[in-house]
């Protein structure tokens, strides 16, 4: 499957799975800005971004190999798919953690980026 065809996919979900008003969220629906202050939320959006640089390579390097050596499965289609899975799953679980818990949300964020990663989009 051709990348360009999916676009329009992985945009709309990266849009609503946070994207850009990622900040805002955590400070409105994720403990208020008594407990996300600006450089809690300044480290916990710099953490994701090396990570999702870090894994950015293997996403692609996973994709390519499974459009190589399985496009009958789907090729590119199953990494975007469990990209999908995975970063919708981790946006959800931001829900369920307690009011405060700093750390679990950036856990999360940290899994959700692993899923934007493995769907190609970038986080900038």
């Amino acid at each position: 499957m051709r990348p360009r065809v999916l676009f329009f996919g992985i945009f709309a979900w990266y849009a609503c799975s946070g994207g850009r008003f990622f900040a805002l969220f955590l400070q409105e629906e994720c403990g208020g800005p008594e407990v996300f202050t600006d450089a809690i939320i300044g480290i916990s959006l710099a953490v994701t971004r090396v990570t999702s640089s870090i894994m950015s390579p293997l996403g692609g390097a996973l994709a390519d190999y499974f459009e190589r050596n399985h496009p009958e499965r789907g090729g590119r289609a199953v990494v975007l798919a469990a990209g999908i899975l995975i970063g919708t799953a981790s946006f959800m679980l931001h829900a369920a953690v307690p009011s405060g818990k700093v750390g679990y949300h950036v856990f999360l964020m940290m899994t959700q980026s692993l899923g934007v990663r493995s769907t190609g989009a970038s986080s900038s």
